[in-house]
């Protein structure tokens, strides 16, 4: 892939992951499916985002990739192969990643939210705590003492912390994330709320409801990235460009993905390219690092005041004990119907057919298929998949074409018409 998509993506400087990019044209039920995934992502009331509150605006900072990679451990692989530690590959088809994730991002906000709090009690400021390094050993040593062995040596969970501090954890939740919108316990599997009898469940993948879903939109917006570059590419934006066009921040990012899936495909690949080109140009008519730093300052003050409101009580927690659970849980039909098409390739076959037909209004077509992505945990078996597909081609075949017999004759003919 060109690395000036990538650049623009922002592909290239995580190094807990290594992307497959797919090749050949984007076809429409490709485009389609992402479609709902951007949908999934970026509802303002029961995406992903909505349901992360302020920790979502701490993905944008370029602190929280420097974080990410500190679980990146090389190791050398003595029977080749790669033996590198903390690296997921993943495909555009959302293949990939794992319980390594949750454990990264509930570290970076379980540690950061620890350490914040004893910042705070020590009297210390915590935008300058990862320029002391002395300090952060002393706080490390307080909070986690079972972290150092008997000779007084750090073991790998202190020295990542310390690492972690080093590069502005603290202070990063300090700016976005140091009270969590979503805080409750579900099952990461089912999405259900843990129960007392799940919550001690050795079989049970119990995990915070604000790190699944921190999880969940990241690698949703991995998969919308990953297909957009192939969009771009298709479209041949990268000769468009000029100078730092190419260069965008992370919030510009999510908005050129909104761009992109709003839009028309392929039908609309015209307007499509004069809208990106439009938006590019004004995204960037002023230094990179000038529009990062207040976009960086407009989503830290959002996130503070909706800190503010949740420490007061204006705003309330999504829980088991709030009405703020109600959109959340309401949402989980909706996220459960995007896992059930990305793990099943007949769901997935089928679901570009039925959004198609929900918006030409197609009736017969549309009662065909709703039970299908309306029913929760629907099966859908080989069998009933052919006698399904059997039905789609009946009902959108193409009208017979009646053709009357004609006959042919000269200009002189008298039976000419």
């Amino acid at each position: 892939m060109d690395p000036i998509l990538e650049q623009m993506m922002g592909m290239d400087a995580n190094r807990t992951a290594i992307y497959r990019y797919a090749d050949g044209q984007v076809s429409k039920e490709d485009f389609e499916y992402a479609r709902v995934i951007d949908q999934v992502l970026f509802d303002e009331k029961i995406g992903y985002i909505a349901t992360l509150g302020p920790t979502w605006n701490m993905v944008h900072d370029p602190r929280f990739v420097k974080l990410e990679n500190t679980f990146v451990i090389e190791r050398k692989a003595r029977f080749g192969g790669n033996a590198t530690v903390g690296v997921s590959i993943i495909t555009e088809d959302g293949m990939g990643g794992g319980n390594n994730d949750l454990e990264r991002y509930s570290d970076i906000l379980g540690e950061g939210r620890n350490m914040l709090k004893a910042v705070r009690t020590a009297g210390l400021d915590p935008q300058k705590f990862q320029n002391n390094p002395d300090a952060i050993w002393l706080m490390i040593r307080q909070e986690s003492p079972n972290w150092f062995r008997q000779n007084n040596t750090a073991n790998k969970e202190a020295t990542r912390l310390f690492d972690m501090c080093s590069i502005g954890l603290v202070g990063l939740i300090d700016d976005y994330a140091e009270v969590p919108l979503a805080n409750e316990w579900v099952d990461g599997e089912s999405g259900e709320l843990l129960t007392p009898a799940t919550t001690n469940d050795p079989d049970v993948l119990g995990v915070n409801l604000e790190v699944d879903q921190l999880d969940k939109a990241l690698s949703a917006r991995t998969q919308l990235r990953l297909l957009a570059m192939r969009v771009l590419n298709e479209l041949g934006l990268v000769r468009k460009l000029k100078g730092e066009e190419g260069r965008l921040t992370d919030f510009e990012r999510d908005d050129l993905l909104r761009i992109i899936y709003q839009s028309e495909w392929p039908e609309g690949k015209p307007k499509l390219m004069m809208d990106l080109l439009a938006f590019i140009a004004n995204a960037t008519n002023r230094p990179f690092e000038e529009r990062q730093r207040e976009q960086l300052m407009r989503a830290s003050e959002k996130s503070k005041e909706m800190v503010a409101q949740l420490k007061a009580g204006t705003l309330q927690q999504i829980n088991r004990e709030t009405d703020g659970i109600a959109p959340e849980f309401a949402k989980e039909d909706t996220t459960r119907m995007l896992d059930d098409i990305m793990h099943d390739p007949l769901k997935r076959h089928l679901f570009p057919i039925y959004t198609q037909a929900e918006k030409a209004k197609q009736t017969e077509l549309v009662e065909l298929l709703a039970p299908i992505f309306a029913t929760p945990d629907y099966v859908l078996s080989d069998d009933h998949f052919w006698e399904v597909m059997t039905k789609v081609k009946k009902l959108t075949a193409p009208l017979p074409v009646q053709k009357k017999d004609e006959q042919f004759h000269s200009k002189e003919s008298p039976y000419r018409s």
